[in-house]
C-alpha cells in the first residue's frame, strides 16, 4: 500500500473485522488529512483466500521453463489426496462436481492432466497434502512439446479428491500463459 494525493489516502490501515460477512476479516483504509479532497474518505478491503498460486503466470516456450505450485487446503484437510486439473478452454463456466464447481471448462487438456497426473510435465500433480494441509508442484516446459501453445493460457486448479461426501474442495484457478 502507498499513500496517495493531498488527504494521505492509505496512511490509516486498521484491521476492520468481518464488515461483509463473508466469513474473513476486511481491511478499512482511510485519509485523516482534514480540508483535503479525500478528508474523511474510508475504503473497505475485502480479500479472498487463495488456496492455490502458480509463479510465474507465463511460460517462455523457447526454453525450458516452469510454473511453481504451491496449495493450501487448511489443517482441516491435512493428509487428504489431491489431484491438479487442468483446461485449455477456460475457467467460466467451470464444470460442476457435486456440492462444487470446478473453475476450469473440462476438455482433452483435462482428460490429459488428469490420466498424466505425475508424469512431465506435470510434477507433483497427485498426492496426499502434508500434516498443514499444503502441497507444493510444478508444470514443466520444453519448445519441442509446447511450441504449438504460443499465445494460449493453461489454466490449473486443484481438487481434493473425494471423500464418502463427494468432492468438497476446488482451489481458485491459476492461469499459465504460453509466450514466445
Amino acid at each position: 500500500f502507498a499513500q496517495s494525493g493531498a488527504g494521505r489516502f492509505g496512511s490509516v490501515l486498521a484491521a476492520g473485522g468481518d464488515i461483509d460477512d463473508d466469513g474473513r476479516d476486511d481491511l478499512i483504509v482511510a485519509a485523516p488529512v482534514v480540508g483535503a479532497t479525500q478528508e474523511g474518505r474510508i475504503d473497505v478491503f475485502a480479500f479472498t483466500r487463495k488456496t492455490m498460486i502458480g509463479r510465474p503466470t507465463w511460460l517462455h516456450v523457447a526454453s525450458s521453463g516452469r510454473q511453481d505450485w504451491t496449495f493450501d487446503a487448511g489443517v482441516a484437510n491435512a493428509g487428504r489426496a489431491y489431484l491438479v486439473i487442468g483446461s485449455l478452454s477456460g475457467i467460466a463456466p467451470g464444470t460442476p462436481l457435486g456440492s462444487i464447481t470446478l473453475p476450469l471448462n473440462v476438455d482433452f487438456y483435462s482428460v490429459a492432466s488428469i490420466s498424466g497426473a505425475n508424469l512431465l510435465p506435470f510434477v507433483n500433480s497427485l498426492g496426499a497434502l502434508d500434516a498443514s494441509g499444503r502441497a507444493v508442484g510444478a508444470f514443466l516446459t520444453s519448445p519441442a512439446v509446447f511450441g504449438g501453445l504460443v499465445g494460449l493460457t493453461l489454466d490449473h486448479a486443484c481438487v481434493l479428491l473425494p471423500g464418502p461426501g463427494g468432492f468438497d474442495f476446488a482451489s481458485n484457478p491459476v492461469p499459465m500463459r504460453i509466450v514466445p
